[in-house]
């Protein structure tokens, strides 16, 4: 638009300048007014301003007229050209403004590719939080045995392909009967595993402490449902970068020939839903 604008600006400027010029030598060629006498017929005899060959007032309204129809096509000229670079340069914008809104599309159907493409990947690479490495904390204060607190220590790693974000966890440390142990989904949340965002292979430690004493007091021999043994149990809620949730829920018993926590048999409470 700014050069059609000088376009139009510049032959508007040349018609103006055509049209002066005109009016100045119509008004070099036209006859004085009647009663006034230029200084070079004053000059001349009587005879010859008589008889001199000065313009007629007729050849001077002819050239006036010409000069006049000169001006006024220039400014017709002028008008078209500026009429016909708008209609150009207005549908250049156009063309312009078609193409950026193409832009803008392709730019939104390239971020919904990016997207999608992204979905399939998190859809395909998930993250897998497990439990590994639980360990029963020897105790060094010097307490007798069944006056000993219990503390344990275990891992948390994201075995899976993708990132995981811990949103909630509930651990517990303790001795129970066998008819005591409720359903993990029924545990309170207790932020032992702390909220926290685990990268594809990374693992990290928690410690936590049992409510009960050591538990060496209680005799192990006998029926099941009359016997108390050690357990970590628990659940960890995490979700992905889509914001699709997985709870893992873990059981582990302390066996004490082995001197060391193995997962249960009970393939429910160890599994990831």
């Amino acid at each position: 638009m700014r050069e059609g604008s000088k376009i139009a600006g510049c032959v508007a400027l040349i018609g103006l300048l055509g049209a002066d010029i005109g009016l100045q030598i119509a008004s070099r060629f036209a006859a004085p007014p009647s009663g006034v006498i230029t200084v070079q017929q004053a000059a001349q005899p009587e005879g010859s301003q008589e008889t001199g060959n000065n313009p007629k007032p007729n050849d001077t309204y002819g050239i006036t007229l010409i000069v006049a129809l000169l001006g006024a096509g220039t400014s017709i000229l002028t008008l078209f050209v500026i009429g016909y670079q708008t209609f150009i340069f207005r549908g250049q914008h156009e063309i312009m403004e078609g193409q950026r809104r193409l832009m803008r599309r392709q730019a939104n159907i390239s971020s919904q590719q990016i997207t999608l493409a992204r979905d399939e990947f998190l859809a395909s690479h998930r993250p897998h939080m497990t439990i590994h490495q639980v360990t029963l904390l020897p105790d060094y204060s010097g307490a007798r045995p069944d006056e000993a607190p219990l503390e344990a220590e275990f891992a948390i790693i994201n075995s899976g392909t993708s990132a995981g974000t811990v949103i909630s966890s509930a651990v517990e440390l303790s001795y129970l009967y066998y008819d005591e142990i409720m359903p993990l989904r029924r545990m309170r949340r207790n932020e032992v595993i702390i909220p926290v965002r685990y990268e594809m292979g990374m693992a990290d430690t928690r410690r936590i402490k049992g409510d009960d004493l050591s538990g060496l007091a209680f005799d192990e021999a006998g029926d099941p449902g009359f016997t108390k043994k050690l357990y970590l149990r628990g659940w960890l809620l995490y979700a992905d970068d889509r914001e699709r949730r997985r709870t893992t829920y873990f059981c582990w018993e302390y066996d004490r020939a082995l001197e060391r926590f193995r997962l249960t048999d009970d393939s429910e409470a160890n599994a990831t839903y």
